[in-house]
């Protein structure tokens, strides 16, 4: 039986003794102009278009809708011609523009896919550009929010290692990655210049500092600048980071609460207010509550609209954080929506000292029912040709409400203030160190009186204190100790303040 169609197209051939052959040229003209240099109006599009141009083709996606569409399966070509509608079964090798999309696609037997997925290589590109363009410049040019990099692993074929190699071709070139802020250098890392390691950044991307260097024969590492050992977090190499003693609310010598203005409850807090329904407390943080090692929380109520509540920490010598960027940090909530009215430090010149320096580090500092950790940094001024007194210090001040604002409550944890412009983790001191560091300033103590006089020792105070005795009377106060005096052999307690 003679063949009557072609084998890939299916185009009739033209017959012995056939009548009105034109019809059969005609027909296979028109299947030839669908298919060659084929361009699909959609491969998207469902509803079958009510008043669509002669010549459309549409290649049907699943669930495809109309009287001519719904009963063939997804991948037929939908070919409008003379007001009618004809399907045509793709072969594998089939390729198409699609309109919409701007792409072209292949048919591989049972799917339309693109060519671009075709393609495993790629030889001596001159220029590749990934979302945006690639010039003479910048040859490979890439515009995109993330990128990836992938081991293949040993399973796939590979090793399951992935080295990332760059090279330059002698020492004196340059081999670096160079990070950049609106197309403005900031930091660059490589070999710059010679082969050893170097980090350098930059403030305005002209002028460029040596931050790091390591040297490729040695493995040591060298500071351009100096190394602020204030940054390093934890251990010896660090030192005492944080400048607030107590700032772990770990200490509460006086007592758990304190409703009076002044010290009375955690240590080398001062809490002021104008009103007598004020009140501090100590409060117990849950494990796990914060990300850092803390175990309490100050908790201070506002009793009423119109009165203020602060807290402030002296901080001993002027001369402690000077000339310098200082961060503070802390966490904070509110179950009442309660706001920081300010923050600020005063650079306290003493008595008979320059006059007082007040530093802002932030005002309005909205809290949320969560804990949140806030960090601000300022610039403390050198104190160069101020004259320091008796009882200088750094006052560290919380103005905690808004005058005007109504009865609310502020809970504060894990305060920080450290030297340099970032925020580090809650530096926590052994509990033993931060007691030793709390009775530097204030103690209490229970002795043993007689009838007569003793010496009394007291643990290195900063200076001689003001002493609080239950019983008895004391003389010749130090900062060591001092001679008590009682008429009969009791336990006295007693109290000895040294607060700045």
């Amino acid at each position: 039986m003679p063949i009557e169609t072609t084998a890939n197209l299916s185009l009739d051939y033209l017959m012995p003794a056939q009548a009105q052959k034109h019809v059969t040229v005609n027909e296979s003209l028109r299947r030839l102009d669908a298919l060659v240099q084929m361009s699909a109006a959609s491969r998207s599009t469902t509803a079958q278009p009510a008043t669509p141009e002669d010549g459309a083709v549409y290649i049907l996606p699943d669930s495809a809708t109309g009287s001519a569409w719904d009963s063939h399966p997804d991948g037929t070509l939908a070919y409008f011609r003379d007001g009618e509608w004809e399907m045509l079964e793709p072969g594998p090798g089939w390729r198409a523009y699609v309109a919409d999309e701007n792409r072209m696609l292949v048919f591989d037997g049972n799917t339309w896919i693109e060519t671009a997925s075709l393609a495993t290589e790629f030889h001596n590109l001159a220029r590749l550009g990934i979302g945006t363009g690639a010039d003479a410049a910048n040859p490979f040019s890439a515009k995109l929010n993330a990128a990836l990099w992938t081991a293949q692993s040993s399973g796939e074929g590979g090793t399951g290692d992935l080295r990332y190699v760059l090279n330059k071709e002698t020492a004196e070139n340059v081999l670096s990655l160079l990070f950049q802020s609106g197309w403005s250098g900031r930091a660059e890392v490589g070999l710059v210049g010679d082969d050893n390691l170097g980090v350098k950044v930059s403030a305005d991307g002209s002028a460029w500092l040596q931050a790091l260097a390591i040297d490729r024969s040695t493995g040591r590492v060298s500071a351009g600048l100096g190394l602020d050992t204030a940054a390093l977090n934890g251990g010896p190499l660090g030192g005492l980071r944080n400048t607030v003693i107590n700032g772990g609310f770990d200490v509460w010598a006086r007592g758990d609460s304190q409703s009076a203005s002044g010290f009375g409850s955690a240590d080398r807090f001062s809490f002021v207010s104008d009103d007598a329904g004020f009140a501090v407390s100590r409060e117990a943080l849950d494990p796990g509550e914060i990300n850092a090692p803390l175990s309490s929380f100050v908790r201070i109520d506002k009793p009423n609209a119109g009165s203020f509540a602060y807290f402030q920490q002296r901080i001993e010598s002027v001369c402690a954080l000077e000339n310098t960027d200082v961060t503070l940090s802390f966490w904070a909530r509110s179950a009442n929506g309660s706001a920081i009215n300010d923050i600020g430090l005063y650079q306290d010149f003493g008595s008979g000292g320059s006059a007082k320096v007040f530093n802002t580090f932030d005002t309005s500092i909205a809290l949320t029912t969560d804990w949140q950790r806030i960090s601000r940094t300022l610039e403390l001024p050198s104190i160069a040709g101020k004259t320091t007194g008796a009882g200088n210090n750094l006052q560290l001040f919380f103005n905690l409400f808004p005058v005007a604002a109504a009865s609310g409550s502020i809970d504060i944890a894990g305060i920080q203030l450290e030297r340099g412009a970032r925020m580090t983790p809650f530096e926590s001191r052994p509990l033993a160190l931060e007691t030793a560091l709390c009775r530097r300033y204030f103690q209490t103590l229970t002795a043993q009186s007689e009838n007569g006089s003793r010496h009394v020792a007291l643990a290195g105070l900063r200076a001689a204190p003001t002493l609080s005795l239950s019983a008895g009377s004391a003389s010749a106060a130090t900062a060591d100790g001092f001679e008590l005096s009682h008429t009969s052999a009791t336990a006295i307690t007693i109290e000895a303040d040294a607060e700045i």
